[in-house]
């Protein structure tokens, strides 16, 4: 089962450095292997989570 969609901060990614993820595996241990990212980067956490919320609203499970 997956997990819901969260914001990611990743510095090396600059001046878009937040993202869009979710778990694979809602159990497992959270690492680069277990996640998956949306391809679109983020200036703001703001920006990141509306994405995350409107995804997790609309039940996306991609």
């Amino acid at each position: 089962m997956k997990s819901e969609w969260r914001a990611a901060y990743n510095p090396m990614m600059k001046p878009t450095p937040y993202g869009v993820y979710r778990l694979k595996d809602l159990h497992g241990v959270d690492h680069s292997g277990n996640r998956e990212m949306l391809p679109e980067m983020y200036a703001t956490r703001k920006e990141a989570e509306a994405k995350a919320a409107e995804l997790n609203g609309k039940g996306e499970r991609k």
